[in-house]
């Protein structure tokens, strides 16, 4: 009697443990998961960036420069729910090796209790083509699903970006097939890194996992990309926990 007791309570929690994750979150997502249609990105003078951003954005100006980055534009995303997270990026670009880069720190909270919830760096290139291939250092799990017109390989914890450039040009060597790189022209980077979002929000389209709700102008997760998406993020946690880093959709 006792050990069937014990079964069934183990039997319970462990159903728990698979139900919540694999099933709830999942429904709760495919209701409540918004993306943006319009970006929402702005132009903004780095004399207006709050100090904590500025310096980190000038430090990692520093690491960079010596590769031949060049400071292009800082842009912030305006503060979205539910976590009324600002994000803040800067744009570089590599005229010489036709390389960009973007430095990203997310500051989330309500009232005075702003702090620090993401960041992270990536450097990419984009060939004639129109495929790209990224490389970061970004530690939150994927969710999108692999599209072979944007390979990303993610390196979380690396955080020597001069290394960090290093393994995106091997990454080029190994997987840019010697396709020509371009660049958007000067003073054309804010519409290019807007279109770019937008892109790869289309590319989830056509996969299936997201869909345009004219009603709302907003995307939202399909049944299948609600559970995919989930699914994958849960993975996700579980193999940057405990595993190697792997290349990845975004």
């Amino acid at each position: 009697m006792v050990y069937t007791i014990i079964v069934c309570l183990l039997a319970i929690v462990l159903g728990s443990l698979i139900i919540l994750p694999f099933v709830v979150i999942p429904v709760i997502a495919r209701f409540k998961m918004r993306f943006p249609y319009e970006s929402g990105l702005v132009l903004v003078s780095h004399e207006y960036l709050p100090k904590y951003i500025s310096e980190v954005f000038s430090q990692t100006w520093r690491m960079v420069r010596p590769d031949g980055f060049e400071a292009a534009m800082d842009v912030l995303e305006p503060e979205q729910e539910p976590a009324m997270t600002t994000t803040y990026f800067r744009f570089f670009v590599n005229p010489k090796e036709r390389d960009m880069a973007l430095a990203m720190i997310s500051i989330g909270g309500s009232g005075e209790e702003k702090r620090v919830t993401g960041g992270f760096m990536e450097f990419w290139t984009e060939f004639a083509s129109g495929n790209k291939i990224t490389t970061n250092n970004n530690g939150t799990p994927t969710a999108f699903k692999d599209v072979p017109e944007s390979q990303i390989f993610r390196y979380p914890g690396e955080m020597d970006l001069r290394a960090l450039y290093t393994i995106h040009q091997k990454n080029l060597s190994a997987y840019g097939g010697g396709e020509e790189k371009i660049l958007p022209p000067e003073g054309d980077e804010f519409q290019y890194m807007r279109d770019s979002l937008m892109k790869d929000m289309e590319l989830q389209v056509q996969t299936g996992y997201l869909y345009l709700d004219q009603s709302l102008n907003m995307y939202r997760p399909t049944w299948k990309g609600a559970f995919l998406m989930m699914w994958k993020n849960v993975i996700g946690t579980i193999r940057m926990k405990y595993g190697t880093p792997k290349k990845s959709s975004s």
